[in-house]
């Protein structure tokens, strides 16, 4: 399980470092170092001007750009300028900075299309239990059922029947299930009932009444549907996770929500478990998380350079060293709070009982 946590971590922070590497060679910024991994230095190579490094840490990596932090450079001081990044116009700082997040926006369309393609398991369509008065125990809906469609609409799995339901309260659906080895059809009408959707928020929705049985099956997508499928997925993950931020920041979503590394180490080795295509699924969900939470106007982070690079912009001159040094260290102090909150939330996720025992040291 650790092992394929750390993989996860480092793919995804590896490829958004590739993002930065790639943009500043294209835009003509020279690459000190690429390093796989950080700490103390395993492996190094030096082709051209780069020096490729493995490192002892695994859990990510680093680019270091000529000039990034205006110390002494090697080289003769013509060659600094032309390939220093902070000699650059500041399009080009933002785009070789901003090239990170949107690479692990990119690849994650990517890891869609692949799972698409190699498939995911999930819960069937069977019906694995009717609550006693429901809309669907009136219907004549049984355990054991399997529903093949609504309304005309194929369904394969539990999650898009659920889908199906929610969004058609009041509506008399026409519904074909498999029953002892024969098809039946049954009209059933969705009750409207309050629910919590994945925010913890009160909605109103369609309900029928039903579990999944428990059986798994496979969903795999053709080449051209599987893109299709990966490029929505994006679209929905991308748009779902930007409104949870929303949604943190506001205060209309409970912090205790957040995951921290130890969540994202846990449910790597549970992903992995269940196959290649559901851990790819979950890679691609965990890099839209950390490239939109690399785009926040944070100092330190990609967003808080954008802002900085913004702000340059319509002054027209950079701001002082100083103003950018005591920001990164509020940016930073932030994150290292946020951290530590994070993996609080871990701890009484699924360590209740140590969790307890830090908090009472904070109640003595």
């Amino acid at each position: 399980m650790i092992i394929w946590g750390i993989i996860a971590i480092a793919i995804l922070i590896v490829v958004h470092e590739a993002g930065h590497f790639a943009a500043a060679k294209a835009l003509g910024v020279g690459v000190e170092a690429f390093s796989v991994g950080f700490g103390p230095i395993l492996l190094r190579k030096k082709i051209g001007e780069t020096e490729y490094r493995i490192s002892l840490i695994p859990l990510g990596g680093y680019v270091k750009l000529v000039g990034e932090n205006d110390e002494t450079e090697t080289g003769t001081e013509t060659d600094q300028k032309i390939n220093s990044f902070s000699e650059k116009p500041v399009w080009k700082r933002a785009a070789i900075v901003s090239a990170g997040p949107i690479t692990n926006l990119l690849i994650a369309v990517v890891f869609f299309i692949m799972s698409s393609w190699i498939g995911v398991t999930t819960l069937s369509s069977q019906i694995g239990k009717v609550l006693k008065g429901s809309p669907a125990y009136v219907a004549g809906i049984k355990k054991g059922d399997s529903i093949v469609s609504i309304n005309g609409s194929s369904v394969k799995t539990f999650r898009k029947m659920a889908s199906i339901m929610k969004k058609s309260p009041g509506k008399r659906l026409r519904v074909v299930v498999n029953r002892d080895r024969g098809s039946k059809t049954i009209f059933v009408v969705p009750e409207l009932k309050q629910m919590k959707n994945i925010f913890g928020e009160k909605v109103a929705a369609g309900f029928i009444g039903v579990m999944p049985s428990g059986e798994k099956t496979l969903l795999r997508y053709s080449f051209f549907s599987g893109i299709k499928n990966g490029v929505y997925q994006s679209y929905r993950i991308t748009y779902l996770t930007a409104e949870s931020f929303v949604k943190l920041v506001s205060g209309k979503m409970s912090a205790k929500q957040l995951g921290g590394p130890i969540m994202i180490i846990k449910l790597a080795g549970e992903e992995a478990n269940a196959g290649l295509g559901v851990f790819l699924f979950f890679l691609a969900i965990i890099g839209i998380n950390l490239g939109i939470l690399n785009l926040l106007p944070i100092p330190i982070l990609d967003g808080g350079h954008l802002f900085f690079f913004a702000i340059e912009a319509v002054r027209g001159k950079k701001l002082s060293d100083k103003v950018v040094s005591i920001s990164q260290q509020v940016g930073m102090s932030l994150l290292i709070l946020l951290m530590v909150f994070a993996t609080y939330n871990d701890l009484a996720r699924f360590f209740p009982h140590i969790s307890s025992t830090v908090s009472s040291l904070f109640h003595k």
